[in-house]
């Protein structure tokens, strides 16, 4: 209804402001990957995981802010990685950039990063169709459940992304043999999180 509406709406502006934060962040990640430093692009993605999903237990469940936490969360941990780069990289603030090389950088950029920004509205289409229902109690059920499972991404998608340059090299030498391996590798440390994780559910 219009109240619900009503009180989001001020939440929005958090949301919105914590997607831009994440571009040197992703920056980074693409750096190691092209450098081909998994152990660095495996560490950067899993403590940065751990971390929003460490300070949204903190502000949901410690601090009792409730979605004001949920959208909150994202912002303050992409601030503060956005201010470590910033201080990493500080010597680089100072070199002169073609103005030219930046536009050509937008143009070819700006409908990624369109796409990229669509994907915000749509997530969640789920579980804006199951409030309709009207069973509140499985649909909290259900949002506490995704959430909890979708802690697992964090981890696949860290190890998916470390092993990425090493995927794409044995699929441009056809290396067939050395990519089995990689996907064995993949799926053993899946596999192993993945129990960890199931035996962990009762507690």
């Amino acid at each position: 209804n219009s109240d619900i509406h009503f009180d989001i709406f001020p939440y929005l502006p958090i949301a919105i402001m914590a997607m831009p934060l994440t571009g040197l962040y992703n920056l980074e990640l693409a750096e190691y990957k092209m450098q081909r430093n998994s152990s660095s692009f495996f560490w950067l993605s899993t403590i940065n995981g751990v971390i929003n999903s460490g300070s949204l237990v903190v502000l949901i469940v410690f601090l009792h802010l409730g979605a004001l936490g949920k959208l909150l969360s994202p912002l303050l941990v992409n601030v503060a990685f956005t201010g470590y780069l910033i201080y990493k990289y500080r010597q680089l603030l100072f070199i002169k950039v073609d103005r030219g090389f930046i536009m050509k950088m937008f143009k070819f950029c700006w409908p990624l990063a369109t796409a990229a920004m669509l994907g915000y509205f749509t997530n969640g289409y789920d579980k804006t169709c199951l409030e309709r229902v009207g069973e509140n109690d499985t649909f909290g059920y259900y949002v506490v459940a995704a959430s909890m499972a979708a802690l697992l991404t964090v981890f696949s998608t860290a190890i998916g992304n470390t092993f990425q340059p090493d995927v794409y090299q044995c699929i441009a030498e056809k290396n067939r043999r050395k990519l089995m391996k990689i996907f064995g590798v993949q799926l053993a440390m899946l596999l192993a999180i993945v129990l960890v994780f199931e035996f962990a559910c009762p507690l």
